[in-house]
C-alpha cells in the first residue's frame, strides 16, 4: 500500500497546479475566447454551437482510464510517462493552430481542437490518478481547490487574451498560449513519481477490461449519483452558453468582454478561498443543497441579460452570479467524486468516469443550448437549466440520495 498524505513539498504542488492550468487553458479557449471571437466576426450560434462538439474527446476521457491506468509503467514512471507524452503534443497542436484561420479553415481547426482536447483528456485521468494515488483526504481536498483555482487562473488568461485579440492578433495569441503550455514541461521533469508496484505481467488485457468491469458495477451502486451529474451538467451550461454571446450581440467590444471575463474569474477565486471553508461546516448533503439553491439564483441573475438588458450593471450582476457559485459547486462535487473513488485499486478510472458524464451532459448540453438560442432566445436555455437546478433540490430529500452522500467524509 502507497503512502498517502498531503504534505508535499511546494514544487509538487506547483506542479499540478501548473499541468491543470494548461489543460484548463484549453477549455477555456474553446468556451471562451473562441466563442468571443466567432460570434463577433457574425458567425451562427449553430456553428459556434458545434465547435463545443470539439472538447467531447475530453468528457470521454473515462474510456481510456483503464488502459492509462495499467499500461506504461516503468520502475520510476508511471503517470509521469503519460504526462510527459501529452504535454509536448498539446504544445505541438498549438504550433499548427497558430497557423490556421479561425474562420476560413474551421474545419482544420475544429479537427485540431479535437485531438487538442483528447491529449488534455489523457492528461486529466494521469493528474487526478496520480492525486488519488498520492494524497490522503485533506490532500484530495487541496487538489480539488487548486483544480479549480488552477481553471480561474486559466480563464484571467482567456480574459485578457479577449481584450489583447486586437494588438496580438489569432497568431500571436495562439503563440502565447503555446508558451504558457509549455510552464508545466520543466516541473514534470524534475518531478520524481512514486509508483506503485501493480504486478499484471500476463494478465494485462484481463487488468484493463477489469476496469471496464468496475465501471459498471461502481455506476450499478450509484444510479442517484449518476443522475445528480447528469442534471448537473444541464445546470452548468445554461449561464455560460448565455453570457458571451449575448454581450456580442448586445455590441460590447472585446476589450469590454475582456475586463468582464477576468472579473468573474476573481469572483471565482474568492469563492473557493472563502466560500468552501464554510461548507465544511455542514453536512456533505446540506452543503450541496445550499450550494444548489444558489445555483437557481444565479441563474435568475443571468436572466435579465438573457432578454436584452446588456447594461454594464446587469453584466456584472449576471457573472458575479455565474462565478460566485460555479466554482464552489463543482470544488464540491470533484470532492465527492474522489471520495467514492479513493477505496478502488482503480482511482483514476472510478473518478474519470464521474467527472467525464457531467462534462459529456455539459458539452452536449451546451452545444444543443447553442442551438436553442438560435431559434427561440437565451431565456428559454435558462429556463430548462433552472429546472434541472429544481430536480436536483427535489431529488435531495430522497432518503436514498441522503444515505449516498454520508458515504465516504461525513462532512464537505
Amino acid at each position: 500500500m502507497m503512502h498517502r498524505t498531503c504534505s508535499q513539498p511546494f514544487a509538487i504542488w506547483l506542479m499540478f497546479a501548473a499541468s491543470y492550468a494548461s489543460q484548463h487553458l484549453a477549455t477555456s479557449f474553446i468556451s471562451v475566447t473562441l466563442i468571443v471571437l466567432l460570434r463577433e466576426q457574425g458567425v451562427s450560434l449553430d456553428v459556434i454551437g458545434l465547435f463545443q462538439l470539439a472538447i467531447l474527446p475530453y468528457s470521454l476521457r473515462f474510456l481510456l482510464s483503464p488502459v492509462i491506468e495499467r499500461v506504461w509503467q516503468t520502475k520510476s514512471r508511471h503517470f509521469k510517462n503519460w504526462l510527459l507524452l501529452v504535454q509536448w503534443v498539446m504544445v505541438g497542436l498549438l504550433v499548427v493552430m497558430a497557423f490556421l484561420n479561425p474562420v476560413m479553415e474551421p474545419y482544420a481547426l475544429f479537427a485540431a481542437l479535437t485531438v487538442f482536447a483528447l491529449m488534455i483528456g489523457i492528461q486529466d485521468v494521469a493528474l487526478d490518478g496520480l492525486a488519488c494515488r498520492t494524497l490522503d483526504e485533506r490532500g484530495r481536498t487541496l487538489i480539488n481547490s487548486t483544480q479549480v483555482g488552477s481553471g480561474m487562473v486559466a480563464g484571467l488568461i482567456a480574459g485578457v487574451l479577449i481584450s489583447t485579440y486586437p494588438l496580438l492578433g489569432w497568431r500571436g495569441s495562439i503563440l502565447l498560449l503555446m508558451g504558457l503550455s509549455a510552464l508545466p514541461l520543466p516541473l514534470l521533469y524534475r518531478y520524481r513519481e512514486a509508483v506503485a508496484v501493480i504486478d499484471n505481467q500476463g494478465r494485462l488485457g484481463k487488468e484493463i477490461v477489469g476496469g471496464f468491469v468496475q465501471m459498471l458495477v461502481f455506476w450499478r451502486h450509484k444510479k442517484s449519483w449518476l443522475a445528480m451529474l447528469a442534471l448537473y451538467g444541464v445546470v452548468y451550461a445554461g449561464s455560460f452558453t448565455v453570457l458571451s454571446p449575448s454581450l456580442v450581440d448586445n455590441g460590447w467590444q472585446m476589450e469590454e468582454i475582456g475586463l468582464l471575463q477576468n472579473y468573474g474569474t476573481l469572483v471565482g477565486l474568492v469563492a473557493v478561498v472563502a466560500i468552501i471553508p464554510l461548507t465544511k461546516r455542514l453536512s456533505r448533503l446540506r452543503a450541496m443543497q445550499v450550494l444548489t439553491a444558489l445555483q437557481l439564483v444565479a441563474l435568475g441573475c443571468v436572466l435579465p441579460l438573457a432578454m436584452g438588458y446588456a447594461t454594464p450593471f446587469f453584466a456584472y450582476l449576471a457573472m458575479t452570479g455565474s462565478y460566485l457559485t460555479f466554482a464552489p459547486m463543482f470544488t464540491l462535487n470533484s470532492k465527492t467524486m474522489m471520495d467514492f473513488a479513493a477505496s478502488s485499486d482503480t482511482p483514476a478510472t472510478l473518478y474519470s468516469t464521474q467527472i467525464s458524464v457531467a462534462m459529456l451532459i455539459s458539452i452536449m448540453t451546451s452545444s444543443l443550448f447553442f442551438a436553442l438560442a438560435e431559434r427561440i432566445g437565451y431565456q428559454a436555455v435558462l429556463l430548462l437549466s433552472m429546472t434541472a437546478a429544481l430536480l436536483l433540490l427535489a431529488a435531495m430529500t430522497r432518503a436514498g440520495v441522503a444515505k449516498m452522500m454520508c458515504d465516504g467524509a461525513v462532512r464537505a
